[in-house]
């Protein structure tokens, strides 16, 4: 089926429906349609709806993609020809038309076109030679003794057949697909005499652009041609899924949006959902990576354990593993499956599930129980971080308890986050699942969903959720003939952003919404770079943050006349607030009165400033510090928001959100000058506060003051090294590098130990994250221009050697969804950026004088830099 075929069906109609009188009284072309056709379009607007869809931007691909350059150049001569004729434009428009999907024995598809019409053959021969000329040739073929006429296009390699029967115009590019049209038509069976799909029918709009019917049972009809074996039953299963959906569709440029109503029969998988779903968030749980995920939504485990029931294979694996005492009684019927983006011969191990649980705790002893009922030995091991994860030794575990659409996941490995079970066939990628999740690495901070989340309410009972080019790249690896489309048709795909599906039960039918968008938010930025001068010198680092008032973020900057900017992602200039002195540090967006709204906190010398998105100071701020400041504000949040800071006196300080010290703290004395930031860290549920002195010397308090851990070896802290979470052996809880760069170890009972990667200056800085792809932290050293990173057997993953240079203080940040050290060259102007893959080379465009930041400033904006260079801002968009 090539792409313009629909095209030159359009064509031939336009002519035809331009006849003011008819013959005879036409037959409903609705008769004509076969009844186990899949897809069934239904529209009397197709000019419209061409000229809405035309506007978008994945018609920009064309001149890349001969298919879509064809189907845009020909349907843009329709139109011409609509405004040539006014009189054939307006007869098409009122000329309710059917486009429908066809199977043949073989499974192979063909459109068919049905609508009214009340030309001869004489008036088409005449159309077809003025108007196509040498570029095409009418032959005749017959059918029930009803004339087939064909229209053979020399240029296209393609013949058009088509045939006139009681008022009613058929075409396809098919003959056997016209003459079964024509049997259809003497059958007693005629689609409208369905009183399913009749009733189905009658749910869509008056005022839509048309309406899409799709018969669910003849749908696997469309995927099994091309299907490899090992797919076939999984496709099969969709068989069962429904029956009719009658979805109405708009016409929007840049999306597409289907609403209408499912009906399901009780044999059916959607009549499973007899209540409506309860609201989740599932974009919350479904990591920014995935390509696919399918959310089922039953309003208890019981509900979906009796779904389960009519999977023939589900009593006996239930018997075996008492799966509604281990597992059902847990669950709260909610799940995600999510198939990340991989290669097409390792969707097994890219493959991960989501069980909702009223107690995850709870539900992995149940899993324990099931594998202990197995009688094999099995996997369960509790890592570092204190994350059991078990093995189930079984791998038709999920297919027999879960059915058809878990066939991936075999001998899964499970673990917990909060009231989440999380299982994956793959120990990495159940990890990698966990850990993504942990930090927020999810939809519900990614672009690609953000442009689809008009069409995800959340509280269906069964929602997927689709990026267009991977989910079809994993397609392509199930059906060849995906394959082929995917391949011919790449550079298109990238052009469409994805698609979200939901079905929410409403008593007779489920309510059915499918919302597709074309990306094109993700590419028109109208982004630009810029200068901006300041008042005075450019200081410290510019920081990008977050503002609840607007979609965007925004840019804060500091001026040698501690002027503090606000400034939005074209370069204006907000607000400007003066401080007392100057800041110091970073700034911290907090969430004061907890509603959702953003306010920015910071501290000079002398005071705490909380300043809201307006440039206002928020309530009872400015306070002023009791204790002259030595280092930047730190902000926890336990038991409420915490301010810490040390003062010249050598106490640690602790405020509320409100301003007010914080009643009980008992203001801890430093073992000496404290500049940098106190730290927060948790191990096994306690809380353990940080001060390390400019000589080295550490305090380690609880959180009213005293002193948790007292320390009986003396350490010498590298003056730049932060304390850290030990993830990668048992040897202590916490880690940092002494003076020489060793790494020295913290014990609770205040004792010490160490080990040496080499020898480093006293000046270097020191910093321990997952750096590469695997899923251990890695240790990063940066001592006057060299970098160097170890993994944890001390091999080099990376080193660089930058030269003899001033730098900026060097900082982990996020880069691309990848982990990397960024820092700047003050000697020669430039910023640096390093990640697993190496040197970021086109980060260092816009001459500096001070740290830059990296980031988006919209949110389908390109990768910006924002530095300072003298007493000029100066933003630089990354290629």
């Amino acid at each position: 089926m090539r792409n313009f075929q629909l095209l030159v069906m359009v064509t031939v109609v336009m002519f035809f429906a331009s006849c003011d009188e008819f013959s005879q009284q036409s037959a409903d072309p609705l008769n004509y349609i076969p009844e186990d056709s899949p897809l069934i379009l239904e529209t009397n607007n197709l000019l419209p709806v061409w000229n809405t869809y035309a506007q978008s931007s994945i018609w920009g691909v064309r001149k890349e993609n001969k298919g879509f350059n064809r189907i845009y150049r020909q349907m843009q001569q329709l139109v011409k020809l609509g405004e040539k004729h006014p009189k054939i434009a307006s007869a098409f428009a009122g000329n309710k038309t059917f486009i429908a999907t066809t199977v043949d024995g073989d499974f192979q598809a063909n459109l068919l076109l049905s609508t009214a019409s009340s030309l001869n053959f004489k008036d088409i021969e005449s159309i077809i030679q003025n108007d196509f000329g040498s570029k095409a040739s009418i032959t005749h073929k017959s059918h029930l003794e009803i004339p087939v006429h064909q229209i053979i296009f020399s240029e296209e390699d393609a013949v058009l057949n088509f045939a006139f029967e009681s008022g009613v115009l058929l075409l396809s590019y098919d003959f056997k697909t016209i003459t079964r049209a024509l049997e259809q038509s003497i059958k007693k069976s005629h689609l409208p005499k369905n009183n399913r799909f009749a009733e189905i029918r009658g749910t869509s709009g008056e005022y839509s652009d048309g309406t899409l019917l799709v018969n669910f049972s003849k749908l696997p009809n469309l995927l099994l041609s091309g299907s490899y074996s090992k797919y076939s039953d999984l496709m099969e299963s969709l068989s069962a899924f429904a029956g009719w959906a009658a979805l109405d569709l708009t016409a929007k440029k840049d999306k597409l949006i289907l609403n209408g109503f499912t009906m399901a029969d009780s044999s059916d998988y959607l009549s499973a959902f007899a209540e409506e779903g309860f609201a989740m968030k599932p974009q919350n749980h479904i990591p920014a990576s995935a390509a696919l995920a399918v959310i089922q939504n039953f309003d208890s485990g019981e509900a979906w354990m009796r779904h389960l029931q009519k999977n023939s294979r589900f009593d006996e694996a239930s018997r075996k593993f008492k799966a509604n005492e281990n597992l059902f009684q847990n669950l709260s019927g909610k799940s995600i499956l999510i198939l990340d983006q991989s290669a097409l011969n390792n969707v097994s191990n890219n493959t991960s599930v989501v069980l909702y649980t009223g107690n995850g705790a709870a539900a992995l002893k149940g899993i324990e129980q099931m594998a202990k009922r197995t009688g094999k030995s099995f996997y369960d091991k509790t890592g570092d971080d204190g994350k059991r994860v078990l093995r189930m030794p079984s791998e038709d575990f999920f297919r027999n308890l879960f059915g058809k659409l878990f066939t991936n996941i075999e001998s899964p490995y499970f673990t917990i986050h909060e009231d989440l079970l999380i299982a994956s066939s793959n120990l990495n990628h159940l990890l990698e699942t966990l850990r993504k999740i942990e930090n927020n690495d999810v939809l519900a901070n990614d672009d690609t969903f953000s442009s689809l989340s008009n069409g995800f309410s959340g509280n269906a009972n069964l929602m997927v959720y689709a990026r267009m080019q991977p989910a079809l790249q994993l397609a392509s690896g199930m059906n060849k003939n995906i394959e082929k489309a995917y391949r011919e048709n790449t550079t298109a795909l990238e052009n469409i952003a994805g698609f979200t599906a939901e079905f929410s039960n409403t008593g007779k039918y489920h309510f059915t919404s499918i919302y597709a968008s074309s990306g094109e938010k993700l590419r028109s930025t109208q982004e630009s770079s810029w200068e901006l001068k300041l008042d005075a010198e450019v200081i410290g680092t510019p920081q990008i943050v977050n503002d609840h008032l607007s979609t965007e973020k925004r840019i804060i900057a500091f001026d040698a006349l501690n002027n503090m900017y606000f400034i939005s992602h074209d370069g204006k200039i907000l607000w400007k607030h003066t401080l007392s002195g100057r800041p110091m540090g970073k700034v911290h967006e907090v969430d004061a009165y907890s509603n959702n709204k953003v306010q920015y906190l910071l501290n000079t010398e002398n005071h705490l400033y909380l300043i809201d998105v307006l440039g206002r100071d928020v309530e009872n701020y400015p306070v002023k510090i009791d204790a002259k400041a030595t280092n930047p504000v730190a902000v926890f949040n336990y038991n409420g928001y915490r301010l810490m800071l040390a003062g010249a006196d050598q106490k640690i300080y602790a405020y509320d959100i409100e301003g007010n010290e914080v009643a009980g703290w008992e203001k801890p004395r430093t073992p000496g000058e404290v500049v940098t930031p106190m730290q927060h860290l948790v191990f096994a549920g306690r809380d353990y506060l940080f001060a390390t002195a400019k000589n080295g010397n550490l305090l380690i308090a609880n959180r009213r003051g005293n002193i948790r851990v007292s320390m009986r070896d003396k350490i010498v802290n590298a003056y730049h090294s932060r304390i850290f979470v030990n993830r990668t052996n048992s040897k202590a809880p916490f880690i940092t590098t002494g003076i020489s760069g060793a790494l020295k170890y913290i014990k609770l009972n205040g004792r010490t130990a160490e080990t040496k990667f080499e020898q480093f200056s006293n000046d270097h800085y020191f910093f321990y994250e997952r750096f590469n792809e695997d899923r251990h932290y890695d240790f990063i050293y940066f001592d006057k221009g060299r970098v160097v990173i170890y993994d944890r057997f001390k091999n080099v993953l990376y080193e660089n050697n930058f030269g003899d240079h001033v730098y900026t203080q060097p900082e982990i940040i996020s880069y691309r969804n990848n982990t990397a050290l960024k820092f700047t060259s003050l000697s020669d102007s430039k910023c640096y950026l390093i990640t697993k893959d190496g040197l970021v080379e086109d980060i260092s465009g816009p001459e500096t004088t001070t740290s830059c930041a990296v980031g988006q400033l919209k949110r389908y904006g390109k990768t910006t830099v924002i530095a300072g260079n003298e007493k000029k801002l100066v933003k630089y968009l990354l290629p």
